[in-house]
C-alpha cells in the first residue's frame, strides 16, 4: 500500500461500487490494486465485484484463503487519505 498516494487512495474509495459503499466502514471491505476489483470478505463466503461494474456475486471462499493476499483493506485506504487532509 505504500506505493499509493493519498489522492489515489481517495479515488479508489470514491469509485467503489454501491455494494462496497454500503459496507465501507466494515473492516472486511477490500480492494485489489492488480485487478481493480473490490470484495467483502466473510467467514465462509465473499461478495465479489463482477467485472468492473456495479454487479456483485457471492462465492464460497474461505476467510484464510491466499486469494486475499493481494487485497488492501478499504479502511486502510481511507485512513491514508484522511491523514493527508
Amino acid at each position: 500500500m505504500s506505493e499509493l498516494t493519498p489522492k489515489e487512495a481517495k479515488t479508489i474509495v470514491d469509485n467503489a461500487p454501491a455494494f462496497i459503499k454500503d459496507a465501507i466502514d466494515q473492516t472486511e471491505t477490500m480492494y485489489c490494486p492488480r485487478t481493480g476489483m473490490y470484495a467483502i470478505r466473510g467467514q465462509h463466503f465473499a461478495t465479489m465485484q463482477y467485472e468492473q461494474g456495479e454487479d456483485s456475486f457471492v462465492t464460497t471462499l474461505n476467510y484464510h484463503s491466499s486469494f486475499y493476499d493481494e487485497y488492501i483493506y478499504l479502511a486502510a485506504l481511507k485512513s491514508l487519505y484522511e491523514q493527508a487532509e
